[in-house]
C-alpha cells in the first residue's frame, strides 16, 4: 500500500513538473510577441532630394544600346507605387516614366546613345525595424 502511495505522489509530481513547464512556455511565445509588436513602422514619401538613398541607379552601355537598372536598397522594404520620370536626350528630348516593382526594381533598355536624367520621383518606400 505505502508503495503505491509513493508511486502516485511521483505521478502527481511529474504531472504538476510538466503543467508547469507548458506554463513556461506559452509566457515565453507571448513575450515574444510583444517584442515583434515593438517593431516602428516607417514610411518615406520619395522626392529628389532623397532617392538615390533607397534607389540605386546603374547603366551599360553595349554598342548601340544602353540599359538602366533601378535596385532598392533596402531588401526588406515594400516600395509602393515609386514611379521616376526620366529625360533622354538623344536626338531630342523625350520624357518618358519607369515604375519599380513592391521590391523596388525595375529597368529600361533604349537604342543609341544619350544623356539621361532624373526629373521627378514619386511613391514610398514602407518598412518596420
Amino acid at each position: 500500500m505505502i508503495k503505491y502511495k509513493k508511486v502516485f505522489l511521483i505521478l502527481v509530481f511529474v504531472i504538476m513538473l510538466v503543467l508547469c513547464s507548458c506554463r513556461n512556455s506559452s509566457n515565453s511565445t507571448s513575450s515574444n510577441s510583444s517584442e515583434a509588436s515593438k517593431q516602428q513602422k516607417y514610411e518615406i514619401s520619395l522626392n529628389m532630394d532623397n532617392y538615390k538613398t533607397y534607389v540605386d541607379i546603374k547603366s551599360e552601355y553595349n554598342g548601340n544600346s544602353t540599359r538602366v537598372y533601378f535596385d532598392g536598397t533596402l531588401s526588406y522594404a515594400y516600395y509602393d507605387n515609386v514611379v521616376i520620370t526620366y529625360e533622354r536626350n538623344y536626338s531630342g528630348v523625350t520624357t518618358s516614366t519607369v515604375e519599380l516593382s513592391a521590391g523596388g526594381y525595375a529597368h529600361w533598355y533604349t537604342t543609341g546613345y544619350g544623356t539621361y536624367s532624373i526629373t521627378g520621383v514619386s511613391g514610398k518606400v514602407i518598412y518596420w525595424i
